[in-house]
């Protein structure tokens, strides 16, 4: 089955995907970091925010609580199935939120439309990251923050018991997306496409036993000896390396 969330839709379960995404969500980890990425990208009353790659909604909505009264969220996801979750979620909350599909490398909004973008654990899984991140540029308004929060898979710790499934289970994990080391990029890619001022936040997620347990199952047509991977294997470990990282667009010139 395995974990690719390239195109959500075409997945053989999208109902794991989004199980998964619940069960990231709810870590006390990456809820600490994206309390740590919410205050660098200077969320406020008033501004216009546009998260990318928005999954089941729920970040959308905790964006769209720090924006009101007089605020906006804009929600897009290239998955229609994730569209239709995130609005059944969310699309009735009263918050100033809206969620749409649509191609991060060819959004439809106008230059210079946002205060703000929010991506996590996006740009990891897109074919051309850098034509992305030349869009997110656009859209922004000069003085404009992108807030980008990104893992990378080939610093993942797994301790199985055994040296060598550990390095099988890493080496599947990385393979699940296209850019397996976008973590450790982020800071050189945002400057790369432009933005200035360029802050990092690194954080740690340890994994609990029963999503290890879940990743081992999902992951097994992609394993080295797979079949030595048990769902109950007890004593596995996974600790992932995340960083959240913002970039300022620069003032006009």
């Amino acid at each position: 089955m395995g974990l690719k969330y390239t195109n959500v839709d075409r997945t053989e379960d999208p109902a794991f995907c989004i199980r998964f995404m619940d069960a990231m969500r709810s870590l006390p980890e990456v809820q600490a970091g994206r309390a740590r990425a919410e205050a660098m990208v200077g969320l406020r009353s008033g501004i216009r925010v546009l998260e990318l790659g928005s999954g089941t909604g729920d970040q959308a909505r905790e964006l769209a609580l720090r924006v009101v009264p007089d605020g906006e969220v804009v929600a897009v996801d290239y998955s229609q199935a994730m569209v239709s979750l995130a609005t059944a979620r969310h699309g009735e909350s009263g918050l100033p939120l809206t969620f749409e599909q649509g191609d991060v490398c060819d959004l439809r909004f106008p230059a210079g439309s946002f205060d703000a973008c929010w991506t996590e654990r996006m740009l990891c899984h897109l074919p051309d990251p850098s034509a992305a991140l030349a869009e997110i540029a656009r859209v922004l308004k000069p003085g404009g923050r992108l807030l980008a929060i990104d893992g990378d898979a080939t610093a993942t710790v797994v301790d199985c018991g055994d040296p060598a499934l550990s390095a099988a289970m890493v080496a599947a994990i990385a393979a699940q997306t296209e850019h397996p080391a976008m973590g450790r990029e982020l800071p050189t890619r945002l400057g790369d496409a432009g933005f200035v001022d360029v802050a990092v936040h690194p954080y740690l997620c340890r994994l609990p036993d029963e999503m290890v347990a879940a990743m081992a199952v999902a992951l097994r047509p992609v394993l080295i000896e797979a079949e030595a991977v048990a769902a109950d294997r007890e004593g596995s470990s996974m600790t992932v390396p995340l960083l959240a990282v913002v970039g300022t667009k620069p003032p006009a010139t």
